[in-house]
């Protein structure tokens, strides 16, 4: 399966974005913990509330950031599993009409779509 999908990896240019964007989604995921507490430390241990308030705006601000990264990931990732599947049933539909006309009658022409459609949907969601 790993080889069919390897042609399509790294066709499309949108792949460098949801790459970028998971590597940015991580890091602001692990900063989130930290940030949650040292705010924590802060409330127990300091006196100082600006100390306090700056931690709470920061992590208000990282968490909106990582929720719109979040939203622009899926609709990446989105987009680069339908351009994969439309490009594998392209080229399933390309070999079925290669394939000889005896061969193909055979079997019914509703099962050959159906699974060809989902053969191309699973491939898809292994990347």
């Amino acid at each position: 399966m790993i080889k069919y999908i390897k042609e399509y990896i790294f066709k499309y240019k949108i792949i460098y974005l949801y790459i970028v964007l998971s590597i940015i989604l991580y890091i602001l995921k692990i900063i989130t913990p930290y940030l949650n507490g040292t705010l924590i430390d802060n409330l127990i241990y300091s006196k100082n509330i600006d100390i306090v308030l700056s931690y709470s705006l920061i992590i208000i601000i990282i968490n909106l950031i990582s929720i719109f990264i979040s939203y622009l990931n899926s609709v990446t990732t989105s987009k680069l599993q339908m351009n994969i599947t439309f490009d594998l049933n392209k080229k399933l539909i390309l070999h079925m009409q290669k394939l000889p006309y005896l061969e193909v009658i055979n079997y019914n022409s509703t099962y050959i779509t159906q699974r060809m459609n989902n053969d191309s949907n699973i491939l898809s969601l292994f990347f």
